[in-house]
């Protein structure tokens, strides 16, 4: 915290953005489609919040993509459904390539998807709840692509889900 009472900028975040402001407003491009229902639409609301909170509190960002990824896992098991819920033990991965074979996602959606997927597997199975240092770590820039890809997959999601229920 400055001597003025103002958080400092995490200097993770200095190469990319001049300032909080400019980041929001980065975030702010980040569209969700009018097909998102509205539980998931708040939930990567609130991710997007988080995110620009943390350019003063790094750890937020890894809050905000687990928390996108859980709106994104939610929406791979809403729009591919499986005839028994009880029995259905796809993993997050599995969840992504379906989406992409039957054309919900991009191949380039998938693509971070599944680099996101190895960030996630970290955090809930082994723990890694907070950044590690660089350059171990995932750098701003990552945080950026995966949330977007996030947001983008999660629209393409219900959009083309919608459009295959009205054919």
């Amino acid at each position: 915290m400055t001597p003025s009472g103002h958080l400092d900028t995490d200097p993770r975040w200095q190469g990319l953005f001049s300032d909080q402001a400019a980041l929001a407003e980065q975030v702010g491009r980040w569209q969700v489609d009018q097909a998102v229902p509205e539980g998931i639409a708040d939930v990567l609301r609130v991710a997007r919040a988080l995110l620009v909170d943390s350019y003063h509190v790094y750890e937020y960002s890894l809050v905000a993509i687990t928390w996108s990824l859980l709106a994104a896992e939610a929406s791979l098991h809403g729009c591919l459904p499986v005839e028994d819920e009880q029995q259905d033990r796809r993993t997050f991965g599995t969840l992504v390539t379906q989406a992409k074979d039957r054309g919900l996602i991009t191949k380039k959606e998938a693509g971070v998807l599944y680099q996101v997927v190895g960030l996630r597997n970290d955090v809930v199975h082994r723990g890694y709840l907070r950044p590690k240092p660089s350059p171990q770590s995932y750098s701003p820039h990552d945080v950026m692509e995966y949330l977007e890809a996030i947001h983008l997959a999660v629209s393409d999601i219900y959009h083309r889900a919608a459009d295959a229920r009205s054919r």
